[in-house]
């Protein structure tokens, strides 16, 4: 693949991106029903519109409860309230199913034969081919640039009339809850069938949805179900919720092959910016998938925030700050600015309603962005009381700030962080009112509701939560970091976040007799007793690269199975294990996220395939239906981002934390973006390296290249250096429009 010549710079052979992603494509055939593995559902979804289809093509496993999640077309618009907790969540807003006109089933897999599905990542369509008493072939896509579509082709040479098509549109989804302590009421379905086309209004006890269906075919109405007839050989069915933003005739005068074309086209083009291609199946398909599901999860328009189970909302019907940064973070490191920018409104909009929560809620003046941010109404939410103590945990709001900050920093967008400032203000404000001066000299985080991130412990009023510390800690960094740059009128703010990072906050207490920090002061439990390893966070999510040197932090680190409850056993607790493989990765310890990488269980925690991750173990706890958990993916794909690049200290470190079986293999990636929007695409193998650095603008670049020896040599850097020492920290003056290629 890369060849040297003669010249200063190695030649290298254009790789093709399309076969190395659709290595990762999902594809079933007759075969996969015998192997004993669960089939997962394939995702589709445009951040707007979507869900997981069946192997049929279509949606006949609606309710939650199956280890391979539910099948259900979701909208991020639709949702509901539980009236008696107050808890808000998403309602699906249908489900399609389907059959054959003489009411035979279509569930006949016995009767079925050249059956095959695919998923192409490539592309983001979903295509489903068999031959049940005719050959069918069915093509869906949530398409990527028009917002709130979704379209499905089928093609159907039925071998009679009594074995036509006959789908089933079922818009009253309220059962499909069957499972959550959170059950809706009915909704209200309107379905009115006006020139060619079903108008439908769906009603929940908060929102009213309107959408269309289309189709060439015969439609029929029946309550809450709309029957559509397939005649033709071919269908093309669109399910849209209209936009005003989005003219309606962008949906109904397009042809099929123009709405496809202009969605694969943006796949496609999306894909060139950044892949990985390395000598695993298993982190190609966690990198590679895990892509797929952002560009998916996240839409070209501003909307509310990522459900960390995506469109299916599998029992999580309702958002959480800190998963969607768990997530989001890896549309940065990929290049995928646009999308990661858009999704930023969102927290922008909600400050004012935030601060009023923080007020009533907490009695504290500032940002708390809560554990789970309601939908709409806010001052109906949780009016009499908290859905549940997890509301209290105060370690939160810096996720949202930290957004804000990690998004300039690979920007430079000063336009954007003067916009978004308020949020790192406002949740500086909030830890600086958690913050007390002690005896001691340092400051305290002490509130009289706090709830730690490590839920095995469910005290309020803990003191000194180590995750909040962490927190507050990480905020006052920002927010001093970012007066810097917009200078704050609040001379009492900046005093007091001065004054805090002189002295300190208080950790020396929760220091206990096995060398690493307790998780709250009078924190007495033995090991392998905390949910979630809160130990680890000034590594993975509040990064602070002083305190990840600090002694108790790596002894935690060398511990960390002897943190959390049956970490040993393996249990996984939610994102536990990948938190894990995230700090092993961050710290450069190759042989330790090899070992990390060993602790997810296959058909338990996660497919064997590397489809999809569930939040537990599941064999041990009651979350079976937990599937499609991009919150626990999303912290995998980072740490398999940062094995390669990573720029977490504040300079760029290039492949700090290869797996000892890696290091004779070939690995390739392009596009990995770092600090000051650099993105670097990289080859090794047997030896031989080429890194090509594109500046995008920078004028520097602090780099350390990890697991050579020696001399590595240089071109088109402005010093024109020739060469510079492997293993050490180089600062390289660029040529803000000059590529960099650094090569042996």
């Amino acid at each position: 693949m890369y060849v040297s010549c003669s010249e200063s710079v190695p030649l290298v052979k254009e790789l093709d991106a399309s076969a190395i992603i659709r290595k990762s494509n999902i594809i079933y055939d007759s075969a996969s029903f015998q192997s004993g593995i669960p089939l997962v559902p394939p995702y589709l979804s445009n951040g707007i519109i979507g869900g997981c289809f069946d192997h049929t093509g279509f949606q006949h496993l609606p309710k939650t409860g199956t280890p391979q999640g539910r099948t259900v077309l979701g909208y991020a618009g639709h949702y509901y309230m539980h009236p008696q907790t107050t808890r808000q969540a998403m309602l699906p807003l249908a489900y399609i199913t389907a059959g054959f006109k003489d009411g035979s089933s279509l569930l006949n897999m016995m009767e079925t034969s050249g059956y095959k599905q695919e998923l192409d990542i490539y592309s983001g369509v979903l295509t489903t081919e068999y031959d049940l008493f005719g050959k069918t072939k069915i093509t869906s896509f949530a398409h990527q640039t028009i917002p709130g579509l979704l379209v499905m082709k089928i093609d159907r040479r039925a071998s009679d009339p009594d074995k036509y098509l006959v789908l089933q549109i079922n818009c009253q989804t309220a059962a499909t809850q069957s499972s959550w302590p959170w059950k809706p009421d009915s909704s209200l379905i309107d379905m009115k069938l006006v020139e060619g086309r079903v108008e439908i209004t769906s009603t929940t006890n908060m929102v009213e949805t309107k959408w269309k269906v289309t189709a060439n075919a015969d439609f029929k109405i029946d309550g809450s179900t709309l029957q559509v007839e397939l005649s033709e050989e071919e269908t093309v069915l669109k399910i849209w919720v209209p936009r005003d933003d989005y003219p309606e005739n962008q949906v109904t005068d397009q042809s099929y092959s123009e709405l496809y074309q202009s969605h694969i086209n943006s796949w496609h083009s999306n894909w060139e910016r950044s892949w990985v291609s390395l000598p695993e199946e298993r982190g190609n398909h966690i990198w590679n998938r895990g892509n797929y599901y952002n560009l998916s999860n996240f839409p070209v328009v501003p909307t509310k925030a990522l459900i960390p189970t995506g469109m299916n909302a599998n029992v999580w019907g309702f958002t959480f700050p800190q998963d969607v940064y768990y997530v989001a973070e890896n549309l940065l490191r990929s290049g995928h600015f646009e999308r990661y920018k858009l999704s930023m409104q969102y927290w922008l909009d909600i400050l004012p309603e935030v601060l009023r929560y923080s007020k009533r809620i907490m009695e504290v003046e500032g940002g708390f962005y809560p554990w789970t941010p309601p939908f709409d109404q806010w001052d109906e939410f949780e009016k009499n009381g908290v859905v549940g103590n997890d509301s209290y945990e105060i370690h939160n709001p810096v996720y949202v700030a930290a957004m804000v900050w990690h998004y300039y920093q690979r920007t430079n967008d000063l336009e954007f962080l003067e916009k978004y400032f308020p949020i790192i203000k406002e949740v500086w404000r909030f830890y600086s009112n958690v913050s007390h001066a002690n005896d001691k000299g340092t400051f305290d985080v002490n509130h009289h509701h706090a709830a730690g991130q490590d839920e095995a412990n469910k005290l309020p009023s803990s003191k000194n939560l180590l995750c909040a510390s962490y927190s507050a800690e990480y905020a006052a960094r920002l927010y001093h970091n970012a007066i810097q740059l917009f200078p704050d009128q609040d001379s009492e703010l900046k005093a007091r976040v001065q004054k805090i990072l002189d002295k300190g906050y208080e950790r020396g207490e929760l220091l206990n007799d096995y060398g690493y920090y307790a998780t709250y002061e009078g924190d007495n439990r033995p090991p392998n007793s905390q949910k979630h390893p809160v130990q680890l966070n000034a590594v993975t999510f509040v990064p602070m690269a002083d305190r990840a040197q600090e002694t108790p932090l790596l002894k935690a680190f060398e511990n960390r199975y002897y943190l959390t409850t049956q970490a040993q056993k393996p249990v996984s607790h939610g994102w536990t294990y990948a938190a894990f493989a995230l700090a092993s990765s961050r710290l450069g310890q190759g042989e330790s996220f090899a070992r990390d990488m060993t602790a997810p269980q296959f058909c338990a925690q996660a497919d064997p395939r590397w489809i999809q991750f569930y939040e537990y173990t599941f064999w041990e706890r009651w979350t079976v239906h937990l599937a499609y958990y991009f919150v626990t993916h999303g912290l995998y794909q980072q740490a398999y981002t940062d094995a390669l690049v990573q720029d977490w200290r504040g300079y760029v470190e290039v492949f700090a934390a290869l797996m000892p079986d890696w290091k004779e293999d070939s690995i390739d990636f392009k596009g990995i973006t770092t600090i000051n929007g650099i993105t670097i695409d990289g080859h090794r193998n047997d030896g031989h390296l080429r890194l090509v650095i594109h500046p995008n603008g920078a004028s520097t670049i602090s780099l350390k290249v990890s697991s050579f020896e020696g001399d590595l040599n240089i071109s088109g850097d402005a010093e024109t250096l020739g060469k510079i020492p492997a293993g050490r920290l180089v600062t390289i003056e660029l040529d803000p429009e000059k590529e960099v290629v650094i090569y042996r």
